[in-house]
C-alpha cells in the first residue's frame, strides 16, 4: 500500500460521481444562471492571482452556492489549465461520512496532488516508513496532513494551485481547525495556493475568513442585481420543463411564472422543490396548490410535512420511520437497509422506493441509496419543526433503530 493510497479519502471517480450526483439532485445546472459571477471584480482578482488569495462565497441555504461552485469549476478549469495551473476540488456533504470532516478534505486534496505530481511524495513524513498509514489517522492526523500539504504547496517547482472547497459548513469534525489553517495558508506568500470556498454564514467561519487584504467575501445576499436575473432564468428553465410535462397553456404558464417570481425570494431550492411538487398536481388544480405555498424554505418544508401527515395511517407511519432513520443515520442508507429499520419483512426494493417517493420533498433516491435533497431538509428534522417525527426524542429513537 502506497502513501498516496493511505492519505486519500476519495478517488477521482468518487469525486466525479459526487459532483454529477449533485448536479442531478439540483435538477440540472444552468451555466447561464451563474455567468454573472465571471465578471465580478473579486473573482477576477482571485482568478488572476493578484492580491486576493482566498475568496469566500457566502449565502443562505438554497441560494445556489453549490450550483455556483460547480458552474465555476466547469467554466474555469480549462482556462486555468491553459495557464499551467493545477485545480483541486472537494465537495463537503454532511450526510456522507467520507465527505463531512476536515481529515477527509485534507486527504482528498493531498491524494489528488500526489497522483498528478508523483514527485511530491518526497514530502511524505519520515514516520510513514515505520508507522505506515497510522500517521494519517487518530489524534495526530490533522497535524500530519496539514504539514504535508503545506510543504507541497510551498515547493518551488509547483505551479499555482487553485483549490475549490464547497459547503464548509457541512464539515463537522475539526472544521474550525481546517478553516483557520486554510486562512493561515492563504496569508503566506510562499504558498502557491488560491482558495475558493463556499458555505452558509456561520460565526466561526466569519471570524476566520473576515475580509482583509488577501481575503475577500462574495455575499450572495448582497448581489441581488445579479441573483434576481439568475433566479428568473432558473424559473424559466424549470417552468419550461414543467409546462411541457403538464401541458400548460400560455395563460396558466404566465400565472405560474408570476407566482414563482413573487414567492421565490431568490432561493433556487425553493423553486426546484415547488416545481417538483407541481409535477404531480392535476393541471386544473395548479394555481390553487401553488397559492398554498408560502415563501421561505422552512414554510415550504412545513407544508410538505403536513401533506405527508395527511397520508393514510400505515403509509404515514412508514414514511415517518424512514425520515427518522435517515435523519439519525451516520451515512446514507440503501433501500435494502431500510427494510429492517422500518420493520418491514424483506421484499422487493420497489416497495421501499415507493415509500421514499412519498417523502420526495425531503429525500431523493439515487443508485438504490436514499439521500436528503439538501442539508436544510435534514436541518428541518434535527433543529426545526420536523422534530415532531421523534415523539420520544432523537436519543430514544436512535436506540430503537440500533437495537
Amino acid at each position: 500500500m502506497t502513501c498516496s493510497t493511505d492519505s486519500r479519502e476519495t478517488s477521482a471517480r468518487q469525486t466525479l460521481k459526487s459532483t454529477c450526483s449533485i448536479e442531478e439532485t439540483k435538477g440540472g445546472l444552468l451555466d447561464d444562471c451563474c455567468a454573472w459571477v465571471l465578471d465580478d471584480p473579486q473573482l477576477q482578482s482571485w482568478q488572476q492571482g493578484n492580491d486576493t488569495r482566498l475568496l469566500w462565497i457566502e449565502g443562505h441555504p438554497g441560494k445556489g452556492k453549490k450550483m455556483l461552485m460547480i458552474s465555476l469549476i466547469n467554466q474555469l478549469v480549462d482556462s486555468l489549465k491553459a495557464n499551467k495551473s493545477r485545480t483541486l476540488t472537494f465537495f463537503c456533504q454532511n450526510t456522507v461520512l467520507h465527505l463531512n470532516n476536515a481529515i477527509s478534505v485534507l486527504r482528498g486534496l493531498i491524494w489528488k496532488l500526489l497522483v498528478d505530481r508523483p514527485y511530491m511524495r518526497k514530502y511524505v513524513p519520515k514516520e510513514y516508513s515505520s508507522r505506515g498509514k497510522g500517521i494519517f489517522e487518530g489524534l495526530n492526523a490533522f497535524c500530519s496532513l496539514t504539514a504535508m500539504l503545506s510543504a507541497i504547496l510551498r515547493d518551488p517547482s509547483l505551479e499555482m494551485v487553485y483549490l475549490f472547497v464547497d459547503a464548509l459548513d457541512e464539515c463537522d469534525e475539526d472544521s474550525g481547525r481546517l478553516i483557520r489553517w486554510i486562512a493561515k495558508d492563504a496569508s503566506e506568500r510562499a504558498s502557491k495556493s488560491q482558495w475558493l470556498l463556499s458555505s452558509r454564514h456561520a460565526p466561526k467561519i466569519e471570524e476566520a475568513l473576515r475580509p482583509n487584504g488577501h481575503r475577500q467575501k462574495l455575499s450572495l445576499g448582497s448581489n441581488d442585481k445579479h441573483i434576481c436575473p439568475a433566479v428568473d432564468q432558473f424559473i424559466a428553465y424549470k417552468l419550461n420543463d414543467l409546462a411541457n410535462k403538464r401541458k400548460y397553456d400560455p395563460e396558466l404558464r404566465s400565472k405560474v411564472e408570476a407566482q414563482l417570481k413573487e414567492k421565490a425570494e431568490s432561493t433556487f431550492l425553493w423553486i426546484a422543490l415547488v416545481c417538483k411538487r407541481l409535477e404531480d398536481i392535476p393541471r386544473r388544480k395548479t394555481m390553487a396548490e401553488l397559492e398554498k405555498f408560502q415563501p421561505g424554505l422552512q414554510a415550504l418544508y412545513e407544508r410538505m410535512m403536513r401533506q405527508m401527515e395527511s397520508l393514510e395511517h400505515d403509509d404515514r407511519e412508514l414514511c415517518e420511520q424512514i425520515l427518522r432513520a435517515t435523519t439519525l443515520a451516520y451515512r446514507p442508507l440503501t433501500l435494502e437497509e431500510l427494510f429492517p429499520v422500518i420493520g418491514l419483512p424483506d421484499g422487493p426494493t420497489d416497495d421501499i422506493a415507493e415509500l421514499v417517493e412519498l417523502c420526495s420533498s425531503f429525500l431523493i433516491l439515487r443508485a438504490e441509496t436514499v439521500y436528503f435533497v439538501h442539508q436544510s431538509a435534514k436541518d428541518y428534522f434535527t433543529t426545526g419543526e420536523g422534530r415532531r417525527v421523534f415523539p420520544s426524542g432523537p436519543t430514544e429513537e436512535h436506540a430503537n433503530v440500533t437495537s
